[in-house]
């Protein structure tokens, strides 16, 4: 089973190494240790869409969640509108401020860095 140690960390980033580690490995199990609860919630929604047992329990201050290797669905779910075979998947994002939100504005920066690092993650 790997390993990660995200303790420490926001999302995305938990979720972004999660993913790249669970595409790398698809057949072995993976640990993550987080200290906060929305990074488990994001690491759920992560296992449901990678397909894959999910499970956590906490350990003092820290949470280790851990994602099962994937299972495959006995039906498939069509979902209207999109087409899997579509390619086409390009998109433009803009913004109109430095920042993302009204609040503290050192927060506000770095909440959007890490949405732009999200993006630029994903697939």
């Amino acid at each position: 089973m790997k390993e990660i140690n995200a303790v420490g960390q926001t999302c995305p980033l938990p979720v972004i190494e999660s993913k790249k580690l669970l595409s790398a490995h698809p057949d072995e199990g993976l640990m993550v240790r987080v200290d906060n609860e929305e990074a488990v919630i994001n690491l759920s929604k992560l296992a449901e869409k990678e397909r894959r047992s999910f499970q956590v329990r906490q350990d003092k201050k820290e949470y280790v969640v851990e994602f099962g290797p994937s299972f495959t669905l006995e039906e498939s779910v069509e979902v209207e509108g999109f087409d899997a075979g579509d390619e086409s998947r390009d998109f433009i994002v803009a913004f109109d401020s430095e920042k993302m939100g009204d609040g503290d504005p050192e927060f506000s920066k770095r909440l959007l860095r890490n949405f732009i690092y999200a993006l630029s993650e994903g697939e």
